[in-house]
């Protein structure tokens, strides 16, 4: 039985007072999901999801909502990883979402420093703790794990996008 995390997603704006393109909307449900697809490859030490991958790990959307787009999503990763053995042990739906967040948040703080002139100085953490992201004082420090560092290289674009759609997504 596969266990699963849910997350909020959001689209909202005055787009959606009259009606949102649905090819705009698929966008970033597909930015989305490819955000999230990149903390898995992450986390399971590959450069791209396979179809056993996918066979076992996915994203679902439930309880659709009108007015704006809103939708809760199911992250789904298999229960019994210790039987596929190329699924690392321990990876969660929870674990997976952390790692994402982590890795928007990383991006963000990048950001903010170089608007404020600031060049950051990036530490890279031997530790295996992916849900940390740590930001040191004045100096422009910050200490990411190298799982959430590999994920906000990979999902940048996406994230990018995803800004650029005024997404909302949280937990």
């Amino acid at each position: 039985m596969p266990v699963a995390a849910q997350v909020s997603f959001r689209l909202d704006g005055p787009e959606f007072e009259e009606g949102i393109p649905v090819l705009k909307l698929t966008e970033a449900l597909k930015q989305f999901h490819s955000t999230v697809d990149k903390g898995y490859v992450s986390i399971v030490g590959k450069e791209r999801i396979t179809h056993l991958d996918r066979t076992f790990y996915r994203l679902t959307a439930t309880k659709i909502g009108g007015g704006s787009f809103y939708s809760d999503i199911q992250i789904i990763v298999p229960a019994a990883q210790f039987a596929l053995t190329f699924i690392p042990a321990g990876i969660t739906p929870s674990h997976l979402w952390e790692v994402v967040k982590n890795a928007f948040a990383f991006l963000k703080t990048v950001a903010s420093m170089r608007k404020e002139g600031k060049e950051p100085k990036v530490q890279v953490m031997t530790s295996a703790d992916t849900t940390r992201l740590l930001v040191i004082g004045s100096q422009n420090n910050i200490e990411v794990n190298h799982i959430v560092l590999n994920t906000a290289g990979q999902a940048e674009p996406h994230i990018k996008s995803l800004a650029v759609e005024s997404v909302n997504f949280c937990k």
